[in-house]
């Protein structure tokens, strides 16, 4: 019995294509530079080949790459290459904003404003939004500028409006060109 399976797995070993076998060699990867695999990871991103990101991002991540902890953490939230999973989200998010990075910043504020995996706190996200606004991140002035529209704060939202248009976001000067 136990011959009869053997020979069965390895006929259905042998009879899959070798494109289904593998999609990334880490091992190559892992010998690049940084910038080498981010670009790689990239045109893998290009091509929708979400898999072999996270294979690339994954091992970049637990070096403390601060980039790739930060798009790890968006591959959870997104289920893209893995399963989807906010808690691990969070958890990347978290370390690459320890370590100053403002799209996880940026992305642990976009988790409390919808409260993903975390309770919903409007008041949490704005404080990181503001941290990253103040380092100019216009993203970061976008959300402030929506959250603020939304609570039916014009006045606060057209200040960072204006922060993100004179930093030359195109939404906002549209949005700004667009009002009376």
């Amino acid at each position: 019995m136990k011959l009869k399976l053997f020979f069965h797995t390895v006929l259905l070993f042998c009879s899959l294509p070798i494109w289904a076998m593998k999609t990334v060699d880490v091992t190559a990867s892992s010998k690049m530079d940084d910038q080498a695999r981010m670009n790689l990871a990239q045109e893998f991103a290009n091509k929708q080949q979400w898999i072999s990101v996270f294979d690339i991002m994954y091992p970049m991540a637990l070096e403390g790459n601060i980039t790739a902890q930060s798009n790890l953490g968006m591959l959870y939230n997104l289920g893209r290459g893995t399963v989807r999973d906010y808690e691990k989200a969070y958890w990347w998010f978290s370390e690459a904003a320890e370590k100053g990075s403002v799209k996880g910043l940026n992305n642990l504020g976009v988790m409390y404003l919808r409260g993903d995996y975390v309770k919903q706190n409007t008041e949490q996200a704005i404080k990181l939004f503001e941290r990253t606004a103040r380092a100019k991140d216009t993203d970061a002035m976008m959300m402030l500028s929506n959250i603020y529209r939304s609570q039916n704060q014009p006045e606060k939202s057209l200040e960072w409006l204006k922060k993100a248009a004179e930093l030359g976001n195109k939404e906002a000067k549209q949005r700004l060109s667009s009002q009376p």
